[in-house]
């Protein structure tokens, strides 16, 4: 893959998208762990792991 990180562009364009993933986390146990599949900057995976989950995040970028 031929992908430029622009980590500010993905926040000011992207940011929605871990802002609707978000209402997701009360149905997600605090036990386990999480893989965060196209994380983008990782604003999700960081919620996830901040409720005590063993969260790895990957993205092609």
């Amino acid at each position: 893959m031929n992908i430029t990180w622009d980590a500010r562009g993905y926040t000011e364009s992207f940011a929605f998208v871990h802002r609707y993933g978000g209402a997701l986390l009360e149905l997600i146990s605090r036990d386990g762990s999480a893989l965060d599949l196209g994380c983008g900057n990782g604003a999700l995976t960081a919620r996830l792991a901040e409720r005590g989950l063993r969260v790895v995040g990957m993205d092609a970028s």
